[in-house]
């Protein structure tokens, strides 16, 4: 008999679903992310399938609800006291101003979370398949676009990756490469006959 799923979350974007799909897991719940593949196609279709759903099987639901509600919304920026004295607060104040100002930078900087790393695996999933979509389809055009999206992945973001998207990432290098090589020569020659056909010929 069939397992009955459940949608415990219903979100907008890949890494959000991601996100908490790796918190169930975390908690021992196995989740199904359902409508990925259609909303990141087209954000338009998102309305129309009731955009990305994370589905538990029907006897986790309850508990993945609770999991769920307990995680606390991220404080607006507004709401964060940048210039409040961390713990260290007596180290802070015997720092020249200079020091002092760049202790407040730094706990103002950004903390890359779960969902940063998630957005960052998406981005290399798509490149991958843009990679291996590229060298049957449309050589070498889509591998240049697989190739920007490689580039867009820094290298301290490259360093959190797991090892599964690290072996993915080079395939996909590889992949462009060879069709950026294989192909790219008919393109060049099509373009050169183009503009001696268009010039009177040879």
């Amino acid at each position: 008999m069939p397992t009955n799923l459940i949608t415990v979350a219903t979100v907008t974007n890949s890494a959000e679903a991601q996100f908490v799909a790796n918190r169930l897991k975390d908690a021992g719940i196995e989740s199904a992310i359902a409508d990925d593949n259609v909303v990141t196609m087209d954000f338009l279709f998102g309305n129309a399938v009731g955009w990305i759903k994370v589905q538990v099987r029907e006897q986790d639901a309850d508990k993945a609800e609770e999991l769920l509600a307990a995680i606390e919304p991220p404080a607006s920026e507004d709401e964060i006291p940048w210039d409040e004295p961390p713990e260290n607060a007596d180290e802070e104040d015997k720092a020249d101003p200079e020091e002092r100002a760049r202790k407040i930078e730094e706990r103002k900087a950004p903390v890359i979370t779960d969902l940063a790393s998630a957005e960052t695996e998406l981005l290399l999933i798509r490149a991958y398949r843009q990679s291996i979509i590229g060298l049957f389809l449309f050589p070498p055009v889509m591998n240049l676009f697989s190739l920007r999206s490689l580039k867009k992945v820094s290298d301290e973001e490259s360093e959190r990756l797991s090892e599964t998207s690290r072996r993915r990432a080079s395939l996909a290098l590889m992949i462009n490469f060879f069709s950026i090589i294989a192909f790219g020569w008919i393109w060049i020659a099509t373009v050169i006959y183009f503009i001696v056909d268009l010039a009177g010929g040879w």
